[in-house]
């Protein structure tokens, strides 16, 4: 689980990591990169509320590997949840990424 600008990390992954990249991992056998980053990295947004972040992470890992977060005392709660809100979202989405997600996860 990557935190704390971890959106930023998995963007720049994504970008310099093309699908013609072929990694060998035990449990899975050959994947393509990003199959890889898909099935075991999960990001959380704790501290950037950067839309155009969010928006590359959501777009590269899928909504299902994104989960809220807020970097508590040295952000805002209201501030992380009205970014959350601000995001072009479905209902399901916004669910997934607040709590369905972290409850799936960490078997909440």
């Amino acid at each position: 689980m990557a935190t704390h600008k971890g959106q930023e990390w998995e963007c720049a992954a994504m970008q310099h990591l093309p699908d013609a990249v072929t990694i060998s991992a035990s449990h899975c056998g050959p994947c393509t990169s990003t199959e890889y980053l898909t099935e075991n990295l999960m990001v959380t947004c704790s501290g950037n509320f950067s839309s155009a972040a969010f928006l590359c992470t959501v777009m590269a890992l899928g909504v299902d590997n994104v989960m809220f977060s807020v970097d508590w005392p040295y952000e805002s709660n209201v501030a992380a949840v009205e970014f959350l809100e601000r995001q072009a979202l479905s209902g399901q989405d916004l669910a997934k990424i607040a709590h369905l997600n972290a409850e799936r996860v960490l078997r909440l």
